[in-house]
């Protein structure tokens, strides 16, 4: 299926476009960000005015840019499930991804709110709670576009999905994090590059992973539900 995705992802590289605006939006706030501690560092410097408050409007920021963040990798997310399925009938345009923005906007924020909860709570406890709730919820967005389900209902189809195919889904996410490791360590590479490094490559690096990440969970969520349609890659 990885390969299947490859391949997909070659003659539809518009599917990485939603992760690729997201890395680099997120990238040049944090660039903001950072910018003006330095300022405000300096400012006090020279002032001899104290830091408190100035730090506490920065750590305010670097938490609102997270959040956004995360929406915004959410609603890529969903944008690339729906190119990917258009590229399965054939191909793949950014329409496809805004007609699912206009459809499933809001069941995407509340499922990617639910399953980070989930997530994060398993992790805060004993950690491996946490793994296995990923493990099983991996599929929600994939589910929710696809089969059209809210988001309760699309967590629990991705728990039904990966519970009936636990070898085959093992083995998904196992190169899944190949994948991201893989990729994190060529955008660490990346992004000591002078100029374009961290503000273009790294970010389109991740996007690329991601993209081929996102084929392949449709791939395999399609094909394990029997609705896997015609393809014209084979």
């Amino acid at each position: 299926m990885y390969r299947r995705a490859f391949g997909i992802f070659r003659a539809n590289y518009i599917i990485a476009l939603p992760f690729i605006a997201v890395n680099v939006s997120v990238a040049l706030l944090f660039g903001l960000l950072a910018g003006g501690v330095m300022m405000a560092g300096e400012s006090a410097a020279i002032s001899g005015a104290p830091l408190g408050l100035s730090m506490g409007a920065v750590l305010g920021a670097a938490v609102g840019i997270t959040l956004l963040s995360w929406v915004l990798n959410i609603l890529a997310q969903g944008m690339a499930v729906g190119m990917s399925s258009a590229a399965l009938r054939g191909g793949a345009s950014l329409d496809n991804g805004l007609e699912v923005l206009g459809r499933k906007l809001g069941p995407l924020i509340v499922a990617g709110l639910l399953v980070s909860l989930t997530v994060g709570a398993g992790l805060v406890l004993l950690i491996l709670p946490g793994l296995i709730a990923g493990f099983l919820l991996m599929f929600t967005a994939i589910a929710l576009v696809l089969e059209d389900l809210d988001a309760l209902e699309a967590m629990r189809r991705s728990y039904r999905v990966v519970r009936s195919n636990l070898g085959d889904a093992f083995v998904y996410a196992l190169l899944m994090v190949v994948l991201w490791l893989v990729g994190g360590m060529l955008g660490a590479l990346l992004a000591k590059v002078p100029v374009v490094g961290y503000s273009l490559l790294s970010p389109a690096l991740d996007g690329v992973v991601s993209a081929v990440i996102t084929i392949a969970g449709v791939l395999f969520f399609t094909e394990a539900t029997g609705t896997a349609p015609a393809s014209s890659e084979g």
